[in-house]
């Protein structure tokens, strides 16, 4: 690899032989280098190589005002987060990550004490990326010899739940409002509490996610639905479609939206599965 400009002493811009600029990170990697030297990759601790542009720029930036080792702790929870989630994340959670953490840790260190509002909904929803925020946070409280409360679990939490969304504008905080919402609208229409930890419930709050994600990032693209399958379905389950059509209404009169039929056929399906399990 050819090095493109040394960042510090533990970080360096380099290309590798497929063209593609890489970031190497280690302990005195870059120490005595300059543009033009050719760098061994066994001598960096950790190689990002990046495809989106502007999240490369900003994570040598990052680099160059971070202690190495939140990257490497960000990094570390990010492999450990594809494995557990089985899916592809937005490249941009490395910046965040790295840079929540150290914030985190950095208001600690000064006394401040973040509270979430949000921690219970977090807990609800987004039950597999609050277990990760969780075993980060006993990470971070080891390597950096501090005690950060619960609260950060879910604050983590939330950024992966914005690197899986993918938008181009943290959207976390409202998606999760609007799950809560919608699953509020639900409870007290049919009077009656659901268990968090079944099946329907977890297809439910998935499908919000989702349902979520388009809605405020604005993607009002009509799906094709097929009237008679529509028919069928609002016609089999009244009562779920009478919810659902009063999750319409409040959604109009409050956003100014107005859900596709795709999107009430799906609501319906999923509400009817919820209150038929609630029910025995």
């Amino acid at each position: 690899m050819k090095i493109v400009k040394p960042l510090n002493n533990n970080v360096v811009l380099a290309v590798n032989n497929s063209n593609e600029e890489v970031v190497l990170m280690g302990k005195g990697v870059a120490y005595q280098k300059k543009i033009g030297d050719t760098i061994d990759v066994e001598d960096a601790e950790k190689v990002f190589t990046l495809t989106n542009e502007l999240v490369t720029q900003q994570l040598q930036e990052l680099l160059t005002s971070l202690p190495p080792e939140y990257v490497m702790l960000a990094d570390r929870v990010i492999s450990h987060t594809k494995k557990v989630l089985n899916k592809e994340l937005s490249e941009s959670l490395y910046i965040s990550l790295a840079d929540h953490i150290f914030s985190s840790v950095q208001r600690f260190i000064g006394g401040v004490v973040t509270k979430n509002v949000m921690l219970w909904d977090i807990q609800r929803f987004y039950a597999s990326e609050y277990q990760i925020g969780l075993l980060t946070l006993e990470w971070i409280n080891e390597s950096f010899k501090v005690q950060l409360p619960e609260d950060e679990a879910g604050l983590i939490a939330l950024h992966i739940v914005d690197a899986e969304l993918d938008t181009k504008e943290s959207i976390a905080n409202e998606v999760t409002q609007l799950i809560q919402e919608i699953s509020n609208f639900v409870r007290y229409h049919f009077k009656m509490d659901f268990s968090l930890d079944s099946v329907s419930y977890f297809r439910f709050v998935t499908h919000l996610k989702f349902f979520a994600k388009r809605f405020f990032s604005m993607d009002k693209q009509p799906a094709e639905t097929d009237p008679d399958l529509f028919s069928l379905v609002t016609a089999k389950y009244p009562d779920a479609f009478e919810c659902v059509k009063k999750i319409e209404e409040f959604l109009l009169r409050k956003y100014h939206f107005t859900i596709t039929e795709d999107d009430q056929l799906y609501l319906t399906i999923h509400i009817e599965k919820l209150i038929k399990e609630a029910r025995g």
